[in-house]
């Protein structure tokens, strides 16, 4: 092979394999599911392996049944504390997600379901916080991440996935005055 003839593969496979500097990652996004319940209340949810799902819980305020796409769910543990529930869903098989971490300044992705269709939202990162949630009740804590990016209504339980496709937290709210989204933080989450 000639040094032009090598030097043109060389510079196929570099771009192929991501010539911007950033590490590619074999880990599967976790698939994404509309979580309907009573009411046509919705929230998104995603694999976390097996047979199970995870979203947010105050989407089951609404009540039950539980359907993850058009499947019957039923609800395998809730903590309402870090506002997410883990629901079981028949022959639902997928590979366990893998939980990550993210640090203010990190690019990273939120998935969501717009239309029936998985889309991806650019993010930034903007702090590492400790959210504090006031309402009807006592004050709620949690760790969370303040992510720039708008959501819209359904996209709570959404997962905020880091640039190896790792799942680094959970979107649970947007902020009503700015541009922003909060998501728990994934080092909060049980293991899948």
């Amino acid at each position: 092979m000639s040094r032009r003839a090598a030097a043109a593969l060389a510079a196929s496979v570099l771009v192929g394999c991501g010539s911007d500097g950033l590490e590619r990652s074999t880990i599967p996004e976790p698939r994404l599911f509309d979580v309907t319940v009573r009411n046509g209340q919705h929230a998104t949810a995603w694999t976390m392996g097996g047979a199970r799902a995870l979203t947010v819980a105050h989407v089951l305020r609404s009540g039950r049944p539980v359907l993850v796409g058009r499947r019957p769910a039923r609800v395998v543990r809730v903590d309402r504390h870090l506002d997410v529930a883990m629901l079981a869903v028949p022959d639902l098989r997928a590979a366990a997600a893998v939980l990550g971490a993210a640090r203010a300044g990190d690019h990273v992705t939120v998935r969501v379901l717009r239309d029936g269709a998985a889309r991806s939202l650019p993010a930034t990162v903007r702090r590492v916080i400790t959210a504090r949630l006031t309402g009807d009740g006592p004050v709620e804590v949690r760790p969370a991440l303040e992510l720039a990016v708008v959501v819209a209504p359904g996209d709570s339980g959404a997962p905020v996935v880091d640039a190896r496709g790792r799942v680094a937290g959970v979107v649970f709210a947007q902020a009503s005055d700015r541009d922003l989204a909060y998501a728990l933080d994934a080092r909060a989450l049980p293991s899948p």
